[in-house]
């Protein structure tokens, strides 16, 4: 089976209906022996649930710390993590 290029599968995931296109605030991820299983969250509700093989789902860790890596060099802008932005939160709500 011939690979499609990047761009067009871009592009025909905007071609794609509005029900198979997810916004997504938060996730949860476990591992069992066999799979890895990522649940989506939207304000902390569970949206869909995607299950993967650990080879992909690695291959797919590895693709977007790369392309977020690429982000913020050419930004020079370090993105924050959930957890550092709750952290961030809780020490200046101890502030007076």
């Amino acid at each position: 089976m011939e690979e499609i290029p990047f761009e067009q599968l871009i592009q025909k995931s905007l071609e794609l209906p509005a029900e198979k296109k997810i916004y997504f605030n938060g996730h949860v991820v476990q591992s069992s022996v066999t799979d890895f299983v990522i649940v989506l969250l939207h304000n902390n509700q569970p949206i869909a649930h995607l299950t993967t093989s650990h080879i992909i789902a690695k291959s797919l860790g590895n693709a977007i710390i790369g392309v977020l890596e690429a982000f913020e060099k050419d930004t020079q802008y370090e993105i924050p993590t959930l957890d550092e932005m709750k952290s961030r939160i809780s020490e200046s709500k101890k502030k007076p």
